[in-house]
């Protein structure tokens, strides 16, 4: 596991921000035997709505992979996951899967189902996660935005500024 620092400052000159607010932010890693490469934003916390109860908390992440060290160019696709926590499993229906997002107000419903769905119990809980693949349009515009809600089945929450700002710092990475 390698984190380049030196593309951090460089993304982190272009927002605005230090290398320190942007490496806390992305993780690149660098899988030697498969040849590929992955750059991450952590895991953080969504703003639950209070309609949503039983979920103990739930985070939101990107990332995207592509063969070698060097990004060949700009990726297409970005991978957006959502790891839940809750007393109870909220996602074993596939009709409860359905990723809608209220971007400044605008509906916007991401058009395939999960990539993949992982769920196991934890201490008592059920952790979850749910892969969706957004096209890069679609995470700009998630990234550029005021205010983005998210729906998925009961859940209902609000992206933070770290999400924003560690969205912004991926698609930075050049």
């Amino acid at each position: 596991m390698r984190i380049v620092l030196l593309l951090f400052i460089l993304a982190g000159s272009a927002m605005g921000q230090t290398a320190l607010e942007i490496s806390t932010q992305l993780k690149t890693e660098y899988d030697r035997f498969k040849d590929v490469t992955t750059t991450r934003t952590y895991n953080f916390s969504l703003k639950l709505a209070k309609s949503s109860g039983g979920f103990s908390s739930v985070g939101v992440s990107a990332h995207y992979t592509f063969p070698g060290q060097k990004m060949p160019r700009s990726p297409q696709i970005i991978h957006l996951t959502i790891h839940s926590r809750s007393s109870s499993s909220r996602f074993l229906n596939p009709l409860l899967r359905d990723l809608i997002f209220l971007v400044d107000g605008k509906r916007l419903k991401i058009p395939s189902a999960p990539i993949y769905v992982n769920g196991g119990f934890v201490g008592g809980s059920v952790d979850e996660l749910l892969g969706y693949s957004i096209s890069r349009a679609t995470f700009v515009t998630i990234a550029n935005a005021k205010t983005a809600e998210l729906q998925v089945g009961v859940l209902e929450g609000a992206l933070t500024e770290l999400h924003y700002n560690s969205f912004k710092a991926l698609l930075a990475m050049r």
